[in-house]
């Protein structure tokens, strides 16, 4: 008989049961591992949703910001702080205005703040700003509202997305922050924003601020870069009617409207020379008033114009072609007699009114002036550089004429900078060994039309920029024609006439670069000449070039400038009823074109520090 083996019984009902205990083990820790897979998979959907939605929205408002750019520079225009369209940000001692748009912008100069201002004035930055109030006009953050401050700040975008992504609906908005660019007193000086329109350098920054969300979504973001915008010839905005480098021979019967704050507020300046100012003839200096009352030497009976703007309409800027001065500042009669008045700068020997050699028989004769002589340090060494903000010419050592130039240098740049790289010719023959001049290759880039002479081959200019003498009467509205405006360079050699030629409007007016001597400017010009000395090295005593091809320039009767004169060289003569007239508000027209300010982005200025 076999006996039974209980104990190996028993084993083996332990054994099924460990074994079931294990199952139902793996199989709850599988279900918690799946359950932990399934919320990893859930939470990373969301991430995933999260991250897409926060890219969408941050790629919005990266178009809004770009958006808001383009509609500034194409709306020069509005690039005025006293239009009504802007406000300021805030005063120093005032609470920070840290509202959509003003804080994006920070209230002091770094490490400057201080309880509720600046440490300084000096050191204000936000409180000199302005942002742009006219308002969106819709509802830029979606919430049911358009008239908090997210929207009356905003600027007004015609063309909106509404949807992005897979059909996310979007809100967004742009709001600008403008610092008006402050002309440093020296050159050391640091960028600051200035409210005052007679600091103003022509200069101008913009912050731009984006923000944007998805609607009911969290997704919301705040972005924010700064551009600038600067005129080519941001010192061609308050010049005196005629600023030469060699002397000035008012000779002939030339009406010159001074500039009224050429000087200073209400300090008017007519001509500006480093050398002697001589006359003969009735030349007269006034102000504007004066000139448009008088007109055909008629006193009373003075009648204006308004000249045709650059659509063909009519300007709201008075002219008049054929009015003279009645009541001059200088020059109050006929022949070589007459006093300067306090409008005319220049050196001459003539004694100076209030000093003791100026008696009064002398000062009744005429033989005395009421300004001091022009110091050597006071007049720009480089034009060019003084107009374009270009350094293109160099002082040599000389002969020290006053005592107020140093290091053996007579204040007067006669040198012409040469460059081997600033400019790739359009049909890319070599420079010449030496380079060209800094002037000439800043002219090649910058100007919008290039009327070629004998100074290179035509082929070094670029196809759209290549003209012809016509150019100059395109420039103005004429024949019906659509006004250019912009930056013409005549260069040495082209033989262009201006006789009857219209050049610019008041609305567009047109910088002229002229090389060489304009012996018989006959013509109408809205903006600023420019003579250019086109061969180096320059005279001191003449301004112009040694060999005699510049610059001077002589008027014609019945040529008219409104605007400014700057000559390399000498103004030689203004027959009969030539006129310089300065206009200021013609001149603030060259803000509205593009092509002669430049928007440039300020680089490391993106930044998403701020949140609205």
């Amino acid at each position: 008989m076999y006996r039974f083996a209980h104990g190996r019984q028993l084993n083996s009902k332990l054994q099924s049961g460990t074994t079931l205990i294990v199952t139902l083990m793996l199989l709850l820790l599988a279900s918690l591992l799946a359950l932990f897979a399934m919320n990893a998979g859930i939470l990373e959907q969301r991430t995933s949703a999260s991250d897409v939605r926060a890219r969408l929205v941050k790629q919005t408002v990266e178009a809004a910001i770009s958006q808001g750019a383009e509609y500034i520079k194409a709306n020069r225009s509005i690039i005025n702080p006293t239009n009504g369209k802007w406000t300021r940000c805030g005063g120093t001692n005032a609470p920070p205005d840290t509202n959509f748009p003003c804080g994006a912008v920070p209230q002091c100069v770094a490490g400057q703040y201080s309880g509720t201002g600046c440490a300084s004035p000096s050191m204000q930055r936000r409180g000199n700003m302005y942002y742009y109030n006219v308002g969106a006009s819709y509802d830029v953050n979606g919430n049911n509202s358009t008239s908090d401050d997210i929207d009356t700040r905003s600027i007004p975008l015609d063309r909106r997305m509404t949807t992005v992504g897979n059909g996310y609906a979007v809100n967004y908005g742009v709001g600008v922050v403008m610092c008006m660019v402050k002309t440093p007193a020296q050159t050391t000086d640091p960028t600051e924003c200035t409210t005052d329109l007679t600091q103003a350098s022509g200069t101008y920054l913009f912050t731009v601020i984006g923000v944007g969300n998805i609607a009911g979504e969290s997704a919301n973001t705040t972005l924010s870069t700064t551009f600038g915008i600067s005129p080519i010839a941001g010192g061609g905005g308050n010049l005196p009617p005629i600023t030469a480098s060699g002397s000035v021979d008012v000779t002939g019967g030339i009406q010159v409207v001074t500039n009224s704050n050429g000087a200073g507020k209400g300090v008017p300046v007519s001509v500006w020379t480093r050398q002697a100012l001589t006359k003969t003839g009735t030349p007269n200096t006034c102000y504007f008033e004066d000139y448009i009352r008088n007109q055909g030497n008629v006193p009373g009976q003075g009648s204006v114009d308004f000249a045709k703007t650059s659509t063909g309409g009519t300007s709201s800027i008075i002219t008049c072609d054929t009015c003279s001065c009645s009541n001059s500042i200088s020059y109050q009669s006929s022949g070589n007699g007459g006093n300067m008045g306090i409008d005319l700068l220049d050196i001459d020997s003539v004694p100076v009114v209030g000093t003791s050699t100026c008696t009064s028989t002398l000062q009744a004769a005429g033989s005395c002036k009421s300004n001091a002589n022009v110091r050597s340090n006071e007049f720009p060494c480089d034009l060019f550089n003084y107009v374009f903000h270009v350094q293109a010419w160099e002082d040599d050592t000389g002969t020290n004429p006053d005592g107020y130039c140093t290091d053996g240098h007579d204040c007067f740049c006669e040198t012409r900078k040469m460059t081997t790289t600033a400019y790739q010719p359009a049909d890319n023959s070599p420079l010449p060994s030496g380079g060209i001049g800094v002037d000439e290759a800043w002219l090649y880039n910058h100007a919008t039309q290039i009327i070629p002479g004998t100074l290179h081959s035509s082929g070094w200019i670029k196809p759209d920029k290549l003209a012809a003498c016509s150019a100059l009467a395109d420039s103005g509205a004429t024949n019906g024609t659509t006004a250019q405006g912009g930056l013409i360079w005549v260069q040495n050699g082209a033989t262009c006439s201006t006789n009857n030629v219209t050049m610019g409007t008041p609305d567009l007016p047109v910088i002229v670069v002229w090389d060489g001597n304009v012996s018989n400017f006959h013509g109408k010009l809205y903006g600023l000449l420019f003579i250019r000395a086109p061969n180096s090295p320059l005279d001191p005593t003449t301004g112009g070039s040694t060999d005699g091809s510049g610059g001077s320039l002589t008027m014609q009767a019945g040529s008219v400038i409104y605007g400014s004169v700057v000559i390399q060289g000498q103004f030689i003569k203004g027959n009969g009823t030539a006129a310089i007239v300065y206009l200021p508000k013609v001149l603030a027209g060259f803000t509205g074109e593009p092509t002669l300010n430049p928007a440039s982005p300020v680089p490391g200025s993106w930044t998403d520090r701020f949140s609205y």
